[in-house]
């Protein structure tokens, strides 16, 4: 049974576009890693800077190892100086 991952994150005052042209990457590296079945970018109507990233794996273990490759890429470290707070997670059960 796959799980939703439900990521929140913040950007920096000024700073939303740089922070959705970081989550577009993840997304296609997501979408491209053939475990993925789905990732949805959420923003905000109240806040501009807040985007909630919607993701559908097969297990907890599949998305972890994902992040754990994406956290291994020193560019998307860099990159993620435009992030005031997050990303914070949570997962669901899909029923």
């Amino acid at each position: 049974m796959s799980i939703i991952a439900i990521a929140k994150v913040k950007a920096e005052d000024g700073k939303s576009l740089e922070v959705l042209t970081l989550i577009k990457g993840s997304q296609e590296k997501a979408l491209n890693s053939g475990v993925c079945e789905k990732f949805d970018i959420l923003q905000s109507t109240n806040d501009p800077h807040s985007f909630s990233l919607l993701e559908i794996w097969p297990s907890i273990e599949n998305h972890k190892k994902f992040l754990e490759n994406l956290m291994s890429d020193s560019e998307f470290i860099e990159a993620m100086a435009c992030i005031q707070d997050g990303p914070h997670i949570e997962y669901f059960n899909l029923k």
